[in-house]
């Protein structure tokens, strides 16, 4: 190849470079008898309450249509409204074709995928088969189940035994789909996972199933998806407990939107991280019960490192100013800094942690009178500390 061919081919490279591979058609189908006229259609984790991550597709006689383009097959979400919630489905986006049915269920509507993309094929085929195995048995308990419900009879001796059926099918059923994906791998099993971790919030009691799952099938499989870069971070953000080490720095920005280093904020000091957003109410609250916490224990060396993860600077500064806090405060704006997704609250509101000079994290609690009695024992150790230096 000459210098000339070579220049070429490079050249090409950056103009395809960001390019979307990923080009998807989706349609839907409204059946007669579902009222709403309007979905909203985002990638899964991404959105939250941010409006402009959410596209907004109208029906038009009885149909809608949307090109959905990407650089990777990603996991998409399709809900009736993002802020107020409601009846969704998950798809994949791939070189193909996703048809999404919307039907009438009772008082309300059923969103389905029923036919996608090869990967997105593998799931709805999956699904077929275990409702030919267990469908007819787990909607017979069900129904009996409702039944009564519908009495006030589900503590009765016949209620506890078909919860208990139940609750043994579900067993099996997960057994066999472990079992199924293990012998048919499938990039929608990754993706379903991620999102499974992702509503495990920063539990990770509650997500310690879904990263078994993941190491035991899923580690080595797909390797160049960025699916495997977020879970790891997750994972990561999981481990942030009482007894573990905290981040040694990671970069948030100032209200100017001058990026700074967090970890000079706390490090070597006994410091409480309070993530909050003008958006979260309960954030809120409990950041201001700590506000007298902070004013007894500030001389001697508690410092507050605020954190906000925002989409709108203007209710941020109106939120400063209303709350009066005694602190300033850094901002994830539009999620850049991804401070958030590090502590595993990706599509969460707030957190708060408590770490020790040395880094080690002491609390998770936001709680003014557990938290007291923790903050003076590290000031104590830190003053022993710096009397024998």
């Amino acid at each position: 190849m000459n210098k000339k061919s070579i220049i070429t081919f490079l050249l090409a490279i950056v103009a395809t470079s960001g390019q979307a591979q990923v080009k998807c058609h989706v349609v839907g189908t409204i059946a007669d008898g579902v009222e709403r006229q309007t979905f909203y259609i985002a990638q899964q984790g991404t959105a939250d309450d941010d409006d402009a991550k959410w596209t907004e597709v109208k029906v038009k006689d009885g149909r809608f249509a949307l090109d959905i383009e990407t650089e990777t097959t990603e996991m998409y979400e399709i809900i009736e409204d993002h802020r107020k919630g409601g009846h969704f489905a998950l798809f994949l986006v791939e070189n193909d074709t996703v048809c999404i049915s919307v039907t009438p269920a009772g008082d309300e509507m059923r969103l389905e995928v029923v036919k996608g993309g090869p990967e997105q094929e593998k799931w709805l085929e999956m699904q077929s088969m275990s409702k030919a195995l267990f469908g007819q048995q787990a909607e017979m308990i069900e129904s009996k189940l409702d039944s009564l419900e519908d009495n006030d009879l589900l503590d009765s001796p016949e209620g506890r035994k078909l919860i208990q059926a139940y609750d043994s099918l579900q067993e099996r059923i997960d057994a066999w789909t472990k079992a199924y994906k293990a012998y048919n791998p499938m990039l929608y099993g990754l993706l379903y996972l991620e999102v499974c971790m992702l509503y495990a919030y920063d539990d990770i009691n509650k997500a310690r199933p879904y990263l078994d799952e993941y190491h035991q099938l899923y580690e080595h499989l797909f390797p160049e998806h960025p699916a495997h870069r977020r879970i790891a971070l997750k994972e990561l953000g999981l481990r942030l407990t009482p007894g573990q080490p905290y981040f040694n720095d990671y970069e948030a920005a100032t209200s100017e939107g001058e990026t700074v280093s967090v970890g000079s904020l706390y490090r070597g000091r006994v410091s409480l991280i309070i993530m909050w957003a003008s958006w979260c109410n309960s954030c809120r609250s409990h950041a201001k019960l700590l506000i007298p916490l902070y004013e007894k224990y500030r001389d001697a060396g508690l410092t507050v490192v605020a954190i906000a993860r925002e989409w709108n600077l203007n209710s941020f500064r109106r939120a400063m100013e209303r709350d009066k806090y005694p602190w300033s405060s850094l901002v994830d704006y539009q999620d850049r800094y991804g401070v958030w997704e590090k502590h595993a609250k990706k599509n969460g509101s707030g957190k708060f942690l408590l770490i020790d000079r040395d880094g080690t994290i002491l609390s998770t609690s936001y709680d003014a009178q557990e938290l007291e009695p923790i903050i003076e024992a590290a000031i104590e150790r830190a003053k022993k500390e710096f009397k024998l230096q």
